[in-house]
């Protein structure tokens, strides 16, 4: 993986390097060997990090379950996946879809909002408001 770093202060006491693609990634030295030492480290962390999270498919909570962006697409795609599973649309406004559905003595609501792609949390939601798992949710096709 190649990266630019930016290294300031080389000449003082303290060394401090930082990565402008990764805001937020910056590590210091006494030298600037040691300061490239430490952001390599820290970039080390990140590229596992990454690959951890991409190999995760399903966590044990419902809410921190991962979604591929990829295989659900935008709204449109929930909602007709959502259809399949007996949703009706009401209406829509704005940025937002209104879908409801008879379940047993209960009327269920939700609400999809228009937008592409939708979070993993705010699918998460709907999910669990529309008394769904994710792998029942993935079934419908």
């Amino acid at each position: 993986m190649v990266v630019q770093v930016v290294l300031s202060g080389v000449r003082r006491e303290d060394t401090t390097v930082y990565v402008p693609a990764l805001p937020g990634c910056i590590s210091e030295g006494e030298t600037a060997e040691e300061a490239m030492a430490n952001i390599r480290e820290a970039l080390n962390c990140i590229s596992n990090l990454w690959t951890t999270m991409s190999s995760c498919r399903k966590a044990p909570r419902f809410r921190n379950w991962y979604c591929d962006q990829s295989a659900i697409g935008g709204y449109v795609h929930i909602v007709r996946r959502l259809q399949r599973a007996g949703w009706t649309v009401v209406r829509q406004r704005g940025g937002h879809i209104r879908l409801q559905k008879r379940f047993g003595d209960e009327l269920l609501k939700l609400t999809v909002p228009a937008h592409t792609p939708v979070k993993r949390s705010t699918l998460a939601h709907i999910l669990k408001q529309a008394r769904l798992s994710p792998d029942e949710f993935m079934a419908l096709r």
